[in-house]
């Protein structure tokens, strides 16, 4: 037993010798790759690598403390700054906020909230619940100390005033997020007599559905911000007057990406050279005008497409691919599919067009039932096709393969007649 034992614990010790002569990146990428459960964030196995192992830990927490969301409020945020003073050693502590360049936080005009971003220096990326109508001139003063550092913003504001307030901090952001889907309580401002910031924008996200608000954007653009208008390679508006238009009179030269609702026969693209990628977020009542879309486009996307539209729009399509040859690489569609239920006629109907003409055909669901585009991860590398959330590449989805072995559902026509037959036949 005793020699069975020491043979054992040699070749667990040559096991362990083995395990550390591995490169310590090979580590990193296998704890990143726990931080998701069916590539949604989960992050208690990375937990577990903490306290498992003493030589994992160090990375394991310094990957735990890349993204720290803290939506619960002032609550949230000082148990945090607690958390960290409690820490064991005061270089361990600035080493775990160190490690921190995401951060998420709902606030108002606490001091807390300055607190806990003096406590990163190293974020780049700010995401920003901002629920009050304004700020305090000190914490105001606190906050654009910080500012200047950061590269990715993205604010959900309740109020334009706060939102007007805060901006001009943040000149030197180049991926710019801004959501105002929710009940904003002040009315849309006058935006004539304010100066926009000094920034030179790359990615330009902007969400409003309420009417006439579309006026952000061409602020954002114009005044001391009008550099933008040569740095700017994607724009995204999810905004009910904001059409395709509106984007070849802003003159961005340089845009690759472009994210509107509609794409109608009086858009003229002709300045926009660039074009890489269109994603057609409303894609009916008119269905897409595919023929005004410039010919070096190399991806496509499109929201769930009406029964009565799919032949104008599969007919438009081909007649574009035909037109431009192989620029158009890829097509993406976004609808439900959770519902095994109903028809796939349209996804089939896509898939196979791109089948034809060799193109890649991606399906994707909406996030959460949220609008197109929403989740996107901010990056200051811009791609084409734009790189998808996570969790819209779960493997628990079904796939386009899955749902196209699924039989064709019949129209009510097709049922009644088939009804008859039976009917009829059974009588015989």
């Amino acid at each position: 037993m005793l020699r069975l034992s020491l043979r054992r614990t040699r070749s667990s010790s040559r096991r362990g010798q083995g395990l550390r002569r591995l490169p310590i990146e090979l580590w990193i990428d296998i704890l990143r790759d726990a931080q998701y459960d069916d590539l949604v964030p989960s992050y208690k196995w990375l937990k577990r690598f903490a306290l498992v192992c003493r030589a994992w830990r160090p990375y394991a927490q310094q990957l735990l403390f890349a993204h720290v969301a803290l939506p619960l409020g002032a609550s949230h945020c000082r148990a945090f700054i607690r958390s960290m003073a409690s820490t064991k050693g005061a270089e361990h502590a600035a080493m775990l906020t160190a490690s921190i360049h995401t951060l998420s936080m709902a606030l108002d005009h606490q001091d807390v909230y300055a607190d806990v971003l003096e406590m990163c220096p190293n974020l780049r990326e700010l995401r920003m619940t901002l629920y009050h109508a304004s700020f305090r001139p000190h914490i105001l003063s606190r906050i654009s100390r910080i500012a200047p550092s950061m590269k990715m913003l993205h604010i959900q504001a309740h109020y334009y005033s706060v939102l007007l307030q805060i901006l001009p901090l943040f000149h030197a952001v180049e991926v710019l997020d801004i959501d105002c889907s929710i009940a904003v309580q002040d009315l849309f401002p006058d935006l004539a007599g304010r100066a926009a910031p000094v920034w030179r924008l790359r990615d330009l996200r902007y969400n409003n559905l309420h009417w006439q608000t579309d006026g952000f954007v061409k602020w954002a653009l114009s005044g001391a911000a009008n550099g933008s208008l040569d740095t700017v390679e994607a724009l995204q508006v999810e905004c009910r007057t904001f059409f395709a238009s509106s984007v070849c009179a802003l003159g961005l030269s340089r845009l690759r990406s472009l994210h509107v609702g509609r794409v109608t026969e009086d858009d003229d693209f002709s300045s926009l050279t660039q074009l890489e990628e269109i994603m057609i977020t409303l894609p009916r009542q008119p269905p897409p005008a595919f023929h005004v879309i410039p010919s070096g486009v190399k991806h496509i996307g499109l929201n769930a497409i009406d029964d009565a539209e799919r032949p104008v729009v599969l007919s438009e399509l081909r007649a574009y691919r035909e037109r431009t040859g192989s620029s158009l690489l890829t097509i993406t569609y976004q609808r439900e599919f959770q519902d095994t239920e109903g028809s796939f006629d349209d996804i089939r109907a896509l898939y196979q067009l791109c089948e034809v003409h060799a193109i890649q055909f991606r399906l994707i669901a909406p996030p959460y039932g949220h609008c197109t585009g929403e989740g996107m991860p901010l990056s200051l590398n811009i791609t084409v096709p734009r790189a998808m959330p996570l969790s819209l590449r779960r493997n628990s989805l079904p796939s386009v393969e899955t749902l196209l072995q699924m039989p064709e559902k019949k129209s009510s026509a097709q049922r009644l007649v088939s009804k008859k037959s039976v009917a009829t036949s059974g009588s015989n």
